[in-house]
């Protein structure tokens, strides 16, 4: 760890170009500080699960994968991959467009680029090219994409790929996950409590004068993407929703 060196104007961001003297050993050393900083986060965990009435007898102390779901993770693949060989990557992604206004249709107090939908489709497209980067060096089994899409279509057999990606068996639980009892405290918490749905893959839109600085964001292959060839954006009837 003391080999990675910190970023003098934030002791919790680490020196991005000082990575490219680091060897082997202390990325390493940085994965193994992060598992051990799991591990010492299990037995509250089980504190709080042994208190919380509606599920008194859940066990973490056996737990062996991990979740990270933070944002932003996409911008340091590369690290995450060197200090933690062992991790699997799941890419969720969504067409580009219905991506950006469910963005911007929210209040993210530490996501500054969703309040301009100009800024939104040019960090939309400098993401879209990070992602295919990592794809391209990432070594083959380490990140898969599933997309949002698909996943409405056809939802168990994308689970059972994700599953399998991580290494873990199948349960039938999976299919009835709107029924857990478990605490969730993000912005799709009233979402995860129904099954799910479709209605979300034609959400509305705003007109297309509204739309084009997001348009001209994205540029026109992202733009396209999602049938906006031409410009020209038809708004649906239904109500806006993420």
């Amino acid at each position: 760890m003391n080999c990675i060196r910190r970023d003098l104007g934030d002791p919790l961001r680490i020196d991005i170009e000082a990575l490219e003297e680091v060897g082997a050993a202390p990325l390493r050393a940085l994965g193994a500080d992060y598992r051990r900083r799991m591990r010492n986060a299990l037995p509250e965990l089980q504190s709080r699960a042994q208190s919380d009435e509606r599920n008194p007898t859940a066990n973490y102390t056996h737990f062996t994968h991990y979740t990270d779901k933070y944002p932003f993770n996409f911008i340091n693949l590369g690290l995450i991959h060197l200090a933690l060989p062992n991790a699997r990557f799941i890419h969720s992604s969504r067409a580009p467009l219905p991506t950006c206004l469910s963005i911007f249709s929210r209040i993210f107090h530490d996501v500054p680029f969703s309040y301009d939908l100009g800024e939104l489709g040019r960090y939309y497209r400098a993401y879209d090219a990070l992602m295919a980067h990592w794809q391209r060096v990432l070594p083959e089994g380490v990140m898969i994409e599933v997309k949002y899409e698909e996943l409405v279509d056809d939802f168990e057999a994308n689970v059972r790929r994700l599953l399998a990606h991580c290494g873990l068996e199948w349960d039938d639980r999976c299919l009835s996950f709107y029924q857990t009892t478990r605490q969730v405290n993000t912005a799709s918490s009233a979402q995860v409590r129904r099954p799910l749905y479709k209605t979300s893959l034609q959400r509305w839109q705003p007109p297309q004068a509204l739309l084009q600085p997001l348009l001209d964001g994205l540029g026109p292959e992202l733009a396209a993407a999602h049938g906006h060839e031409t410009g020209e954006v038809a708004a649906s009837g239904t109500e806006p929703r993420s």
